[in-house]
């Protein structure tokens, strides 16, 4: 398969890039969203150009270059004009950012940065669907952290009917059992 023409719509760009993924080719899937991306922007066509974006840092993310996908999703994020697609862009770009704490245990700014990520996640956009996979995560850092009150506390911002919430009551019941075995323990 050869690029389209320089002339060619940024759709142009895209379709590509599908074809490409679909023959399992995802790093230049990758490359030619980012290319159909700066071809969308140059046509007045932010929310596309967004999207593409999206699926390029998808890629990246898979492909283990968590830096690269947190940083293609940051203006994303910081910009209206891209639609719809910025709360999911806004909760890959904080996994982006854990991955990369993961990776990099040695450097406390990047655990700081996820953090960041996720509560700014919430806070942009607190009635998005996606906001419930963030407070998930905050939940369980905080537990993780031995932060109980907290953990519980976000855990319980999670409504009802989201696909986390069976998970948030279940951790909820864990934290209390443990409290209680613990007063056990000490005998009260």
């Amino acid at each position: 398969m050869k690029e389209p023409a320089a002339s060619e719509r940024w759709s142009a760009w895209g379709l590509l890039a599908d074809c490409k993924l679909l023959l399992g080719d995802t790093e230049s899937a990758s490359s030619l969203y980012r290319e159909a991306a700066r071809r969308a922007t140059s046509a007045g066509q932010p929310s596309e150009a967004a999207t593409l974006v999206y699926r390029a840092s998808a890629l990246a993310l898979r492909a283990g270059r968590p830096r690269d996908s947190a940083s293609w999703l940051e203006p994303i994020v910081n910009d209206p004009a891209s639609g719809t697609i910025r709360p999911r862009a806004s909760l890959l770009r904080a996994v982006a950012l854990g991955r990369l704490a993961e990776a990099n245990t040695e450097e406390p700014q990047a655990e700081q940065a996820y953090l960041a990520a996720l509560k700014s996640h919430v806070e942009r956009f607190p009635a998005d669907p996606t906001a419930a996979e963030a407070r998930w995560l905050l939940g369980e850092i905080a537990a993780t952290a031995g932060r109980t009150d907290e953990a519980l506390d976000t855990w319980a911002l999670i409504p009802a009917g989201e696909p986390r919430w069976p998970a948030a009551r279940k951790s909820m019941a864990r934290v209390q059992v443990g409290r209680l075995d613990d007063l056990k323990r000490r005998g009260n």
